[in-house]
């Protein structure tokens, strides 16, 4: 089904991709990671955007995602810095052709914090 993160954006403006998904997948340059950003939060966890918005990331690195290099329109529109957190769900892998979902019947969660718990 799909793998819901909230990371830090670290220096550069770069989110780490999660280990188990892409040790899983074999992620590597030139793969395309479909992925919903559903919410941007400040360095002090405050809700920033609802973004809601559906990218097609092509992977450079497979150890990271470089906001303003591989998904411009929603890291500009939105301002996401440095230290700002980021709720991303990695939905599916294209590949060669194929696609496939990520973790299919699974829901895994790998979040640096719960905003949805009050």
């Amino acid at each position: 089904m799909s793998v819901r993160e909230i990371n830090a954006v670290e220096y550069d403006e770069i989110v780490y991709i999660n280990y188990t998904m892409r040790t899983t997948y074999n992620i590597r340059p030139g793969d395309v990671l479909v992925v919903e950003v559903r919410r941007h939060f400040d360095s002090m966890k405050k809700l920033l955007n609802e973004i809601n918005e559906t990218a097609e990331i092509r992977v450079a690195d497979p150890r990271w995602i470089d906001l303003y290099k591989e998904m411009p329109e929603i890291a500009k529109k939105y301002n996401i810095k440095e230290n700002d957190y980021l709720e991303m769900v990695f939905l599916k892998l294209k590949r060669d052709g194929k696609t496939e979902e990520i973790f299919p019947g699974e829901a895994k969660e790998y979040l640096d914090f719960d905003p949805d718990k009050g």
